[in-house]
This record gives structure tokens, sequence and C-alpha cells, in this order.
């Protein structure tokens, strides 16, 4: 089968932004490797100019004249918009089938009434809101149980949905815990050290400033602890996502908590790196506000053999029963500090 999978974030090369682009990295290699035919389509960007190959029968076409960043990536000039149209339009007429990942394509009508498979991810941004509620897809897969039951109570009460399918993010779960493996720029651990990880872009919402605040407590109760707090950042000019605070006003944030001694920056990392970092941990925080439709974090972190402490929010309350996963009310750092 012919596929055309659409992505309006763009993709990279040996890089990935985050969690929802991880996925649809692993769901195009899955459908390559079952012999179907996948072409890519994405936002352009300086560094994915030409496009690339990631695997067998995949090909990652970076034609769409979209912002490139994250959000709004409509917010770009009409003529780049006609042309993304046409881009559209031509790849649909090749296509058998269409998946849009965590769908935000407006321009419906450029696909000729094809089939539309899409993903949710989310279900507090605009686009996927403005998807939910206002454009039509045969087959809604979204990844847990709890996002179905938001869709199903909103937008499934006024609108019709289609047909909502419940297929959970996938982690790969190693035989053997990963040999603990730092960032190139972080320092070794000592004996003394209690290493906490915050592996979440800069968003505010995802917590960074409750896990300083959690960090600072520790180290107020713990001052025979070394506290790290490891955090990664987007490689240094890019703005791939401009909803997330900078490295200046990370380190600002820092020396106002009281933890400018704790907060070691470091380099976003590769998916095939993660286990290792997560081994390297002794506990990763999952605090903040955000709406999580799946989490993929604190089971990544417990695969590897390194516990989460997670706030109630979104799906990660439905994560029970998980040897390793701890819940606090989303701003108790009191109670953070203490799991």
């Amino acid at each position: 089968m012919r596929i055309l999978a659409v992505s309006v974030a763009p993709l990279f090369p040996g890089f990935v932004m985050g969690g929802s682009q991880r996925v649809l990295m692993d769901v195009v290699a899955g459908l390559g490797k079952a012999g179907h035919e996948v072409r890519l389509l994405c936002s352009s960007h300086p560094d994915n100019s030409g496009g690339f190959t990631p695997t067998e029968n995949v090909r990652v076409e970076p034609s769409l004249q979209l912002k490139g960043s994250f959000p709004a990536p409509y917010e770009t000039s009409p003529h780049r918009l006609t042309a993304t149209w046409r881009d559209l339009e031509k790849a649909a007429v090749w296509a058998d089938r269409i998946y849009l990942h965590a769908d935000a394509i407006y321009l419906r009508d450029a696909l000729g009434g094809k089939p539309v498979v899409r993903s949710l991810h989310d279900f507090i941004y605009e686009e996927a809101l403005v998807s939910a509620f206002s454009l039509r897809a045969a087959q809604t897969i979204v990844p847990s149980d709890y996002l179905r039951r938001c869709i199903a109570a909103s937008a499934g009460r006024v609108t019709d949905v289609g047909e909502l399918v419940v297929i959970p993010n996938g982690v790969n779960v190693p035989d053997e815990l990963p040999a603990p493996t730092p960032p190139p720029e972080i320092a070794p651990r000592r004996d003394s050290d209690l290493i906490l990880l915050h592996p979440h872009r800069l968003q505010p919402r995802k917590g960074l400033r409750e896990s300083m605040s959690i960090a600072a407590e520790l180290k107020r109760r713990a001052p025979d602890r070394r506290i790290r707090l490891l955090v990664p950042a987007y490689p240094a000019g890019e703005s791939l996502d401009v909803a997330t605070d900078s490295l200046d006003e990370i380190r600002k944030m820092a020396s106002e908590t009281g933890i400018g001694d704790v907060l070691e920056p470091h380099a976003w990392l590769s998916p095939d790196a993660m286990p290792g970092y997560f081994a390297f941990g002794d506990v990763t925080l999952c605090p903040g506000s955000f709406v999580e439709s799946f989490g993929l974090v604190p089971v990544e972190s417990v695969a590897a053999g390194t516990p989460a402490v997670c706030a109630s929010v979104g799906a990660l309350r439905d994560m029970t029963g998980i040897p390793g996963i701890s819940h606090v009310n989303h701003g108790d750092i009191a109670a953070a500090a203490d799991a």
C-alpha cells in the first residue's frame, strides 16, 4: 500500500524533538518494514533540506511551507500556504491511504477525499481541538483511554468524531537494565549525589519550576547530599518550539530558587541515549501541570530501573499499579520531596 503520512512539525535525521515525533518515526519505520511504501511530508527547515530516508521504504519529504516551529504552524504567508496545499494535493493523488500524525492539517480539501486516519496526542493545543471538533477522519488513534474519554465527552457530544481507537505508545523494556550513561558534558556520579532528572521540553507547563522547587526542598532537607538537577535543552539558536524557555531564562529561574549550584543543563539527547540517561538518575520528575495524554517519560524511566514522581494530571493519574511510579497532587512540593 502507498501511505502518505503528514506532520506539521519538522523532522530531522538523528534528532527527535519530543515524544510525539519519536512515536511517528517508530510508526513509519514499522509500516516500511511491513512492505508499505511511505512518503512522510513535514514542514521545511534549514536542517532538513533535501529530505532523508530514515529506514527502508520510508522517505521524509520536508516540502510543507509552514512556519516550521510550534505553536501556530500556519502563521506564515498566503503564498506559502498555497504551495503547501498544492504539495498535499499532488501527494494525495499518489496515496492509497493518508495518515495525519498529531493531526493539524486544516487543508482537508487538498487531500481529495482519500481515506484519512489521524492520531491525536494531546487535547490542549488549538490544533488538536480544531481537529476533533471540526475535521473529519475515518479513524482517530489516541494513546490512552483517558484521551478517548476526553474526546468522547466533549467533541463527541456535538459532532461525529468517527471511530476512536486506543493504541498505547510503545516502550522498549530491555532484558537487562542499561548501563548508567550521563551526557558527555555532565560530570560522573559521586557517592553523595542525589541525581534528579527533568527530561522534558522546557515548556513551563512541563514542570521545570516545580522540579526546581523540589530540588531546593531536597537541598534544605539533606545538606549532606549533593543534589543535582539535570535538564535537557534544544541546540543553541534553534526556535523549534517558541513556547519553551531559553537557557538564560532557566538559569535565572534556578538562581532565584536558590539552586544555581544544583541545575545542570545539557544538550538534547537522541532516543537511543535515553535508556542510559534514565539509568544514570536516582529519580525522574514529572511534576508539571501539562495535561499529558499518555506520558512516555515515567514509563521509559521505570523501564530503565529509575523511579518516577508524577503529578496526578491527565493520563499520568491512570498509571497506577506500576512499581516505581509515585503520584502527588500538582504543586505539592513537600509531598514530591517525600516521595
